[in-house]
C-alpha cells in the first residue's frame, strides 16, 4: 500500500513538473515577444527621427525657395 501511495505521489509530482515546464516555455515566448516589441519601438523611434529630419529639410528648402 505504501508503494502505491509513493507511486501516486510521484505521478502527481511529474504532472506538476510538466505544468511548470509548460509555464516556463510560455514565459520564454513572452520574453521573446517583449524583445520583439522593444525592437519595433526602437525602429519606430528611428523612423520618426528620420521623418522629422526629412520634414525639417523639406521646410528649409521651401523656406529658402520662398526667400530667394
Amino acid at each position: 500500500m505504501s508503494s502505491l501511495t509513493t507511486y501516486k505521489n510521484n505521478i502527481s509530482s511529474l504532472a506538476t513538473y510538466k505544468n511548470n515546464i509548460s509555464r516556463l516555455a510560455t514565459y520564454k515566448n513572452n520574453i521573446s515577444r517583449l524583445a520583439t516589441y522593444k525592437n519595433n519601438i526602437s525602429s519606430l523611434a528611428i523612423y520618426k527621427r528620420s521623418n522629422l529630419s526629412t520634414y525639417r529639410n523639406s521646410l528649409d528648402i521651401q523656406s529658402n525657395t520662398i526667400h530667394s
